[in-house]
């Protein structure tokens, strides 16, 4: 009997300890996935963060764009009515009508900043933001931005870098009047030859599909900083949400 009890007695005690460590092992993994998920959440809010400030880059930069390509779009109408208006032009109205071409040969080009979302990718995180909404417009919004830098930016740069800034530049830019604006006189370059120049099909081309690209430009600007812009709104309310659920 003094046996038995004796070992019962030790299962009894030898339950317990394995219970104390069953227990042990339980909170630590716990702890562990506690402080794992307090890791993952820190890291959503800082991917939001990122995502805030790359949005905002984003919105000024399409800004400018379109206030850029609207300058183009005003100043070719201004060289087309001095086309329509004017048989000659006076020194100073040489002197403007010249200027009015500078802003033409500057080309507008747009990608996004794309460092976080390419983190995001390539960290294999995109799980990490459980809005679907959020996870949809994200990728609604880069992908337009990879389809419109395909399909609309490259081929109009390559088209006025070989094509309208040519023409423009050799036509205007670099007339002996030009230089004059610099106070460059005497110089051996032909004058505009204003009265025949709505004949010059290279250059009346040119000015015209400048400005009909930038309208089509300004067309998709304005709805990537509409995406953009309704996709910044999301993210701060996420960001917000994430700040009140992890202090």
């Amino acid at each position: 009997m003094f046996m038995k009890n004796k070992v019962i007695k030790y299962l009894i005690y030898a339950s317990g300890e394995i219970l104390l460590v069953v227990i042990g092992i339980l909170i630590a993994l716990q702890i562990n996935t506690m402080n794992e998920n307090h890791k993952k959440d820190q890291k959503v809010i800082t991917y939001l963060k990122q995502f805030t400030n790359d949005l905002t880059y984003d919105i000024e930069t399409l800004t400018t764009l379109i206030k850029n390509n609207e300058i183009k779009i005003k100043n070719i109408d201004s060289i087309q009515l001095f086309s329509i208006t004017k048989d000659e032009l006076t020194p100073e109205e040489i002197k403007k009508f010249i200027d009015l071409h500078e802003s033409l040969v500057f080309e507008s080009y747009f990608i996004p900043e794309k460092s976080t979302y390419d983190q995001l990718v390539a960290s294999s995180h995109g799980d990490f933001f459980q809005n679907e909404v959020l996870r949809k417009l994200l990728f609604r919004y880069y992908s337009t931005n990879e389809r419109n830098e395909k399909n609309n930016e490259i081929s109009t740069q390559l088209y006025q870098h070989h094509y309208f800034t040519e023409h423009i530049t050799n036509t205007i830019l670099i007339s002996s009047e030009s230089f004059e604006r610099f106070g460059i006189k005497n110089i051996k370059r032909p004058n505009i030859d204003f009265q025949n120049l709505s004949l010059n099909t290279h250059y009346v081309s040119a000015i015209t599909r400048r400005r009909k690209n930038a309208r089509n430009q300004n067309s998709n600007y304005k709805r990537i900083k509409g995406l953009a812009e309704n996709l910044l709104k999301k993210v701060e309310n996420e960001l917000d949400l994430q700040e009140v659920l992890n202090p």
